[in-house]
């Protein structure tokens, strides 16, 4: 049987309760998937998860109305 990776999907995921919402799935083994709408400033943030054995990646959403 293939082993199910969890995933978290984080839109919104900012420098505040989004990055801790990220950093909460990423330590709980989820590959954490930031939606933001400029995901280069996620970097530091995937750097931090990655760094603590993690796996993330940021894309370009705007979830504007």
């Amino acid at each position: 049987m293939t082993e199910k990776k969890k995933v978290a999907l984080c839109i919104g995921a900012g420098d505040g309760i989004g990055a801790g919402f990220v950093r909460r799935f990423a330590a709980g083994g989820y590959t954490t998937v930031i939606g933001r709408r400029e995901p280069e400033k996620s970097a530091g943030l995937i750097g931090e998860i990655e760094a603590a054995g993690g796996a993330a990646q940021a894309f370009s959403v705007d979830a504007r109305l």
